[in-house]
């Protein structure tokens, strides 16, 4: 796989996510978020994932799975390619694969 480098410079995002979505990024299969831009996403900087589950009472932190890391590829900003304004996509790589 190609070596991306660190092109920001690499802010930590602590960010919530669905059972669903989380489990899918720790497979593998989903190696992309879409997320409200409110914190300036950049190329190069990590996030760690927390999985939530859905309860009665609301979304809930799951206490028994570990947090997935994961650093942010190249990032598209909204407003452009029908992504909404202030929303922008990013591609998602293990640390492994990223050189930085």
């Amino acid at each position: 796989m190609t070596k991306l480098s660190n092109i920001s410079g690499g802010r930590q995002h602590k960010l919530k996510c669905h059972d669903v979505y989380f489990d899918e990024v720790k497979l593998g299969l989903k190696t992309f978020e879409v997320r409200k831009n409110d914190r300036f996403f950049q190329c190069g900087d990590s996030i760690i994932l927390e999985r939530y589950v859905w309860k009665k009472t609301g979304w809930t932190k799951d206490l028994n799975s570990k947090p997935i890391s994961r650093v942010i590829g190249p990032v598209l900003q909204g407003g452009q390619f029908g992504l909404e304004t202030g929303y922008c996509a990013f591609s998602l790589f293990k640390s492994e694969d990223w050189e930085g």
